[in-house]
């Protein structure tokens, strides 16, 4: 599955967007299978039911893009740049489901008014980057800070309005 769906900073572009979409399947290294799919049923399931299935989707696809994106840059600025990573930490896969997992959470909890659930989550992702800074970190900052703009940019145009309100 990795070598249809493993996503690397180091990738082409082209590469790693074919790849995206398969890339919410292929779980961390570190992560058993049984934990992928606890991921991926429970969050996917609620952000399904609460959100429509295209609008999970396209989310989760945003907020794993976003992160692939900070790789790159992170890539590209280099350790001694801002939020530069050392490049034997951009040599591991991309995250996978999980920024996904944690984005979909946190814009459900926005558009359902949670705002003590979406602090807890955005806090935790800041706590993870600053304590363990990685590239998974970033990353799942990379998407929640994504998915806090889509939020609050629906709210501002009326579509989610549960920033409005």
């Amino acid at each position: 599955m990795d070598r249809l769906g493993g996503v690397y900073a180091t990738l082409p572009w082209w590469q790693a967007l074919l790849r995206t979409p398969l890339s919410l399947l292929v779980p961390d290294a570190s992560l058993p299978s049984w934990g992928l799919i606890v991921q991926v049923v429970v969050v996917f399931g609620i952000a399904e039911t609460t959100v429509g299935a295209r609008r999970a989707l396209g989310v989760a696809l945003l907020a794993t893009l976003a992160g692939t994106c900070f790789a790159r840059y992170s890539l590209w600025t280099g350790p001694h740049g801002f939020l530069g990573l050392p490049a034997a930490d951009l040599a591991v896969r991309d995250t996978g489901p999980s920024a996904a997992v944690v984005a979909l959470g946190v814009y459900v909890a926005c558009r359902y008014r949670a705002w003590l659930t979406a602090s807890a989550v955005a806090l935790a992702m800041v706590a993870e980057v600053v304590w363990v800074t990685n590239l998974a970190g970033c990353e799942h900052l990379a998407g929640v800070l994504c998915v806090l703009a889509l939020a609050a940019g629906e709210a501002v145009r009326g579509r989610g309005g549960s920033l409005a309100r």
